[in-house]
C-alpha cells in the first residue's frame, strides 16, 4: 500500500483489516514524508518507484499487488511500467491522472500549493481529511481520530517538506 503524500503509514490499518486475513499487507512512508528518511527538496519523485522495487527486494518478495491512492497512483503506475515483472497488479484509488489528460492533476497541485501557501499545513490537512477518508471512517472514527491524524500530519510534515514533495510530484505530470 502507496501513501500519497499526506497519508501516514499506520492509517492503511484503519483499511485493510479484512484483506490481512489472507494477505501479508506492507505500508510504509515515501522518503521525504512521514516518518520516513528526509533527503532534501531534491529528491526525485521518481525514485519513489525504484524505492518500492528495492522495499520488495529487501523483503525478498518476487511480486506484488500495488495500491495507491492520489498521488501514490503515479509511483504504481511509474513501477508497473519500468518493472512489469515485479507488480501482479495495480489497485488506483482516485488517480490523480487519467486517459483524458492532467487538467484534474493540475488544478489539485494548485489547490494545495494555495492550500498550503494561505494556510499551512493545517488548511491543507483540513481540505483534504474529508477527501482521503470515507463517511464510514470519519463517522466511525469521530473527533478522537481526526485530532490524532492531524496531530500525527502535523508532527511529521513540515511546510518545507511538504512544499518539496508537491514540487516532486508537479515534475512528475511532465514524465
Amino acid at each position: 500500500f502507496l501513501n500519497n503524500f499526506f497519508m501516514i503509514a499506520p492509517a492503511w490499518r484503519n483499511f485493510t483489516t479484512r484483506l490481512r486475513e489472507g494477505c501479508a499487507i506492507v505500508a510504509y512512508d515515501l522518503q521525504n514524508q512521514g516518518a520516513s528518511t528526509q533527503p532534501g527538496p531534491d529528491f526525485p519523485f521518481s525514485a519513489h518507484a525504484d524505492d518500492v522495487i528495492d522495499l520488495l527486494d529487501h523483503l525478498e518478495l518476487e511480486d506484488a499487488y500495488l495500491a495507491g491512492t492520489s498521488i501514490s497512483t503515479l509511483i504504481a503506475r511509474e513501477a508497473a511500467i519500468r518493472h512489469p515483472e515485479r507488480v501482479r497488479g495495480l489497485v488506483l484509488m482516485g488517480p490523480v491522472y487519467s486517459p483524458y489528460g492532467v487538467l484534474r492533476y493540475r488544478l489539485l497541485m494548485k489547490d494545495w500549493r494555495g492550500r498550503l501557501e494561505a494556510g499551512g499545513p493545517m488548511t491543507l490537512f483540513n481540505s483534504l481529511y474529508p477527501v482521503v477518508f470515507s463517511d464510514r471512517a470519519i463517522g466511525e472514527g469521530g473527533r478522537p481520530t481526526y485530532l490524532g491524524l492531524r496531530q500525527r500530519f502535523l508532527a511529521l510534515n513540515s511546510h518545507e517538506q511538504i512544499e518539496s514533495c508537491l514540487e516532486g510530484a508537479g515534475k512528475a505530470e511532465q514524465a
